[in-house]
């Protein structure tokens, strides 16, 4: 592929990587730089990561919070009992929340994200432990963690 000789020209169709700044305090970069090495990235590859991944867990929780709010305006409007019946419900949702946020904080894990950098896009075989074996791409952590499962096999 030719190099992008001007990045600022074509930002939508271009390949090249673009450098983006960011001033920060020394502790943080420190903070960032022992992270990154850690998963076996550098600082820089260590921030573009966290950056790729910033929009994955929001979709679910502002689904669920506009949720929360139609029900806290209709407990509002309704009142007596049924005031009791929505804000029983509105702490299942809020139990839901704080649940899919535990279950969605394994997908931001440092060793999976590394892990998944080291083979994304690759075909793989699995070797099941339990099944016929069966072909997989790496096309996102959850094919990571799909392999990682079905290849690991019990002690009985």
């Amino acid at each position: 592929m030719e190099p992008n000789e001007n990045p600022d020209e074509g930002l939508e169709t271009s390949s090249a990587k673009v450098v983006t700044g960011v001033r920060t305090h020394p502790e943080l970069k420190m903070q960032l730089t022992e992270e990154g090495g850690d998963c076996g990235m550098s600082t820089s590859e260590y921030c573009e990561m966290i950056l790729f991944n910033r929009h994955k867990e929001k979709a679910e929780n502002e689904r669920l919070r506009a949720l929360v709010a139609v029900l806290q305006t209709q407990v509002s409007a309704t009142g007596g009992k049924q005031f009791e019946v929505v804000q029983a419900e509105l702490e299942q949702l809020r139990k839901k929340i704080t649940e899919q946020n535990n279950q969605l904080a394994i997908f931001s894990d440092n060793r999976l994200l590394y892990l998944y950098e080291n083979v994304k896009g690759k075909k793989d075989t699995v070797e099941d432990a339990y099944h016929p074996n069966f072909s997989i791409t790496y096309n996102s952590t959850v094919d990571v963690l799909k392999a990682l499962i079905y290849s690991t096999k019990l002690n009985n």
